[in-house]
């Protein structure tokens, strides 16, 4: 029975490849024949023995007009470069001549994408391959369209990490070592930072498949890297301490402008994160029950091209969004004497600044409107300054101390997760719970005790109340 092109090539990937050959060398081997079946469908409806050696040549050679030098490898089609369109013309010459001459199936590797330099070929209609810059550049946006502006803010942060690296090279030649390589090199980064350049990477390439400019996803296999990113901060120097927390808070309330004093309270006693307290509005003070709802956040609007996710981005606006995830939304109960603080920065708002008590924000800038980060973040600056406070000192550290005083009043671990507004237990876990030396010394000791009474006569014990002054004993 006469078998069409199609059916030979079909029996032969599943009978042969299949069996014989790594999964990954078939899924490259089934890409290639699809790729035939879909643009040369006259082609492989031909009886086998009625195709001859020069009609395969000519197929390989108008793939090579369209197709990534890994597609044309994948049907033993082999690069090699040309730097002008002169030397270019002569090989195509050289192969046609040898076609007649021969009875073997020449690589038309001068018919490479890969093969061309940035000039434009004009008589061959093949524009140069694509950048990694040039894609994401363009496509960047388009992977997520879902996602909020400010997680793709994410990925556009990462991607200009990766193309500081990679940007250079087109897509097809783009290696799963050459992948591997690039995100090693970010080891210094944070574990975060590394997750999303990986994302972006296999997103890139797996949507330069998909539209066919590269034949194999080599970014399948690619992982991150282990940070090196190491916070060298003892365990105190991530939380205030009384006497600090004291010390600033004392400060704070001394300044004429009761608004720093209310902003570091807020922050201290209800561990808020920064963009939260900014987002607060004054209907979110219920003065009569003591409570205080967190609704939203501030943030800043990030301008995100989607033809061009890379360029500079310039100054954004603050604006109104959610909170950090659904679990941010909350409701906290405030003692009366941390409600009378609040109460008394509106009583000078509406003292000194109509524009500033007439605004829906707790906390607006002099204009009534949202008050930037940057902006909160000077005034502490300053202020540290002016005290002689540790410029260390951040606005973020109120939450960790929050936190951590938290586990030290034994409160269970979901309460905190409700108060802190954390999505999981993980993340307070891992980001928030930092154990003073005091508490690891105090558990070391009562852990012994413990077992030592557990064990009784193995060890020589001291008893305070059997103590006896050595003074005393001399004496008697």
């Amino acid at each position: 029975m006469t078998k069409t092109v199609e059916q030979w090539l079909n029996e032969w990937l599943e009978v042969y490849v299949k069996k014989n050959l790594a999964e990954n060398t078939y899924r490259c081997y089934d890409e290639s024949i699809k790729r035939i079946i879909q643009e040369k469908p006259e082609f492989i409806l031909k009886p086998v023995e009625e195709v001859s050696e020069l009609e395969i040549q000519k197929l390989f050679n108008s793939f090579g007009f369209k197709h990534s030098k890994s597609m044309l490898n994948d049907i033993r089609i082999v690069r090699e470069e040309y730097n002008t369109q002169e030397e270019l013309a002569a090989a195509l010459q050289q192969a046609l001549k040898a076609i007649e001459a021969s009875t073997k199936i020449l690589a038309p590797s001068f018919l490479s994408r890969a093969s061309f330099p940035d000039i434009m070929v004009s008589n061959l209609h093949n524009p140069r391959c694509i950048t990694v810059r040039e894609y994401l550049d363009k496509n960047l946006l388009s992977f997520y369209p879902k996602a909020s502006d400010r997680t793709k803010q994410c990925y556009v942060t990462a991607a200009k990490k990766l193309v500081k690296l990679i940007g250079h090279l087109s897509l097809d030649e783009l290696t799963r070592s050459n992948l591997q390589n690039t995100l090693d090199s970010l080891s210094n980064y944070s574990s975060s930072t590394i997750d999303k350049a990986r994302l972006v990477m296999k997103k890139m390439v797996e949507m330069a498949v998909d539209e066919e400019l590269i034949s194999k996803n080599v970014a399948m296999k690619v992982v991150s890297p282990r940070s090196k990113q190491m916070d060298n901060r003892s365990e105190n120097e991530k939380i205030y301490l009384q006497t600090q927390l004291a010390e600033i808070l004392s400060y704070a309330k001394d300044e004429p402008d009761p608004q720093l004093f209310t902003v570091l309270t807020l922050l201290a006693f209800t561990g808020m994160r920064p963009g939260e307290l900014r987002g607060l509005e004054k209907r979110d003070v219920l003065f009569a029950s003591n409570q205080l709802t967190i609704r939203q956040a501030a943030t800043t609007e990030p301008k995100l091209d989607p033809n061009q996710a890379l360029a500079a981005q310039g100054p954004r606006k603050p604006v109104i969004g959610l909170t950090k995830s659904r679990s941010g939304v909350r409701t906290l109960y405030l003692g009366k004497e941390i409600i009378a603080v609040i109460q008394k920065w509106l009583d000078y708002l509406k003292a000194t600044s109509s524009i500033q008590f007439e605004s829906t924000l707790l906390f607006p800038n002099s204009e009534g409107m949202i008050l930037r980060d940057d902006v909160l973040n000077m005034k502490f600056r300053r202020f540290k300054k002016r005290h002689g406070l540790d410029d260390k000192f951040k606005l973020y550290r109120f939450r960790h101390t929050f936190c951590t005083n938290l586990f030290h009043e034994k409160v269970d671990i979901k309460t905190v997760q409700k108060l802190m507004g954390d999505s999981t237990v993980d993340i307070i876990l891992k980001v928030y719970t930092h154990v003073l030396d005091d508490d690891t010394k105090q558990a070391g000791e009562e852990i012994n005790k413990a077992y030592v009474k557990m064990l009784p006569n193995l060890f020589e014990t001291d008893h305070a109340d059997n103590t006896t002054d050595p003074d005393e004993s001399h004496k008697e």
